[in-house]
C-alpha cells in the first residue's frame, strides 16, 4: 500500500513511527523499492505462517498481520524481510485457593516486546497452562500458572501467575502475585525480574476481628495481582464480608486490532458462618475469575457460592473458593491459559 508520507523526508526522525517509516530517509528511492523491502538486508516483505492470522490497520493507517497462538505451535518465517517482529507474551494465570480465606490466583506475566529479530526459520511457541485450584473438602492453596515462551532468535518468556493461598499460607509469587487469606504479607509479582515489570502484587484477606488465627465467624481472601494493577485486600467486619478484587488487566489493541484485555487477577473468596453477609470478590477486568461467596445474596437476589475460573487464553487468575457454614465447601478455580501474539507490517 503506497503511503504519501514516505515522500516527505523533512519529517523529524523522532517522529517516525518505528521501522515502518524508515523509507522517509530515502526520499529518492523508487516507491517500488519501498514496497518490496529493498532498503532492508533481508529484501522483500516479511511473510510467515502459524497460529490464527488477522490482517488489520492501526489508527494511523498502517497495515499489520498478526499471528495469535492460543495453543503451543510453530511460527515459521518464510521470508524474513527486515527481520523484525513485535511480540506479546502472556503466562498462564494462577489457580485459586478453596474454602475459608481463599485468595484469588495471580495473573500470568504480561510482556510486550518490539523489534525482535527473526530469520527465515521455524520457531517454537509454548503456551503456559493455567494453574489448578485447591480442593473443596479442605482449605488448600491452588497451584501457580506455567511460563509461556516464544523461542525466537532470542527467547522471550512471561512467568506463570502465582497461586492463590488459603488462610495462614503466603500467596504464590509469579508474573503477578496470588492473593491469600488473613495473616502475613502480599505476594510479589514480576518473578522474572523484567523491566518493565510483567505484573503486580497479590493482596491479603481479613477476618472479622482482623486477627490471626481467624475468629471462625467470617473472613475473606485477597485478590490476585494483574498486569494493570495490584490485587485489593479483602474486607471483613461486623457488617461486611467482601473478597478482594483482582488486579486490573492490560488493555492492548496493538497486536490484533481488537479490544483485547489480558492478565486480570482473580478475585478473593468470601466465607460466612453467622451474622449479616454481603458480597463476593471481583475478578480483574481481563478475564480474572470472580471469587466465590458464602456471604449472602448478590444484588440480583441470586446466591453466588461458587466463583469462576479465569478466562482461558487471557492468562487471568482464578477466583477464590468459599464456605457457607459446614454445608457448602467450595473449591477454588482454574487460572486461564496464556497466549502469544506476533505481528509485523504486512505491506509497505
Amino acid at each position: 500500500m503506497f503511503r504519501q508520507d514516505r515522500t516527505n523526508p523533512s519529517t523529524a526522525v523522532s517522529n517516525w513511527k518505528g521501522r515502518k517509516d524508515t523509507p522517509k530517509a530515502w526520499a529518492s528511492t523508487a516507491v517500488s523499492t519501498w514496497l518490496n523491502g529493498g532498503l532492508f538486508a533481508g529484501g522483500g516483505a516479511l511473510t510467515a505462517t502459524g497460529g490464527d492470522t488477522v490482517t488489520y490497520y492501526t489508527k494511523d493507517g498502517v497495515k499489520y498481520r498478526s499471528h495469535r497462538f492460543e495453543n503451543s505451535g510453530t511460527f515459521t518465517v518464510v521470508t524474513a524481510g527486515d527481520g523484525l517482529v513485535d511480540v506479546l507474551v502472556v503466562g498462564g494465570g494462577g489457580g485459586s485457593a478453596s474454602r475459608e480465606g481463599a485468595g484469588g490466583g495471580g495473573a500470568g506475566g504480561y510482556r510486550v516486546l518490539e523489534d525482535c529479530t527473526v530469520a527465515a526459520a521455524a520457531y517454537t511457541i509454548t503456551i503456559g497452562a493455567g494453574g489448578t485450584p485447591g480442593g473443596g473438602s479442605s482449605a488448600t492453596s491452588g497451584t501457580s500458572g506455567n511460563t509461556t515462551t516464544a523461542a525466537l532468535a532470542s527467547t522471550w518468556s512471561a512467568s506463570g501467575g502465582g497461586y492463590g493461598a488459603r488462610e495462614g499460607v503466603p500467596g504464590g509469587t509469579g508474573g503477578s502475585g496470588g492473593g491469600r487469606g488473613p495473616g502475613g504479607g502480599n505476594a510479589s509479582g514480576n518473578a522474572g525480574g523484567y523491566t518493565p515489570s510483567e505484573g503486580n502484587n497479590g493482596a491479603i484477606g481479613q477476618n472479622a476481628n482482623d486477627s490471626f488465627p481467624p475468629s471462625w465467624i467470617f473472613w475473606t481472601g485477597g485478590g490476585g495481582g494483574g498486569a494493570g494493577g495490584h490485587g485489593s485486600a479483602g474486607v471483613a467486619n461486623s457488617s461486611t464480608c467482601n473478597g478482594g478484587a483482582g488486579g486490573a488487566a492490560a488493555d492492548n489493541t496493538l497486536f490484533d486490532g481488537t479490544n483485547d484485555y489480558y492478565a486480570g487477577g482473580g478475585g478473593g473468596g468470601a466465607t460466612y458462618f453467622m451474622g449479616a453477609g454481603s458480597r463476593t470478590g471481583n475478578g480483574g477486568s481481563g478475564g480474572g475469575g470472580i471469587g466465590g461467596s458464602g456471604c449472602g445474596f448478590t444484588s440480583s437476589g441470586t446466591f453466588n457460592d461458587t466463583g469462576a475460573d479465569g478466562t482461558f487464553r487471557t492468562g487471568s487468575g482464578g477466583g477464590g473458593g468459599s464456605t457457607l457454614g459446614s454445608t457448602s465447601q467450595n473449591a477454588g478455580h482454574y487460572g486461564g491459559s496464556g497466549v502469544v501474539v506476533i505481528r509485523y507490517p504486512y505491506e509497505w
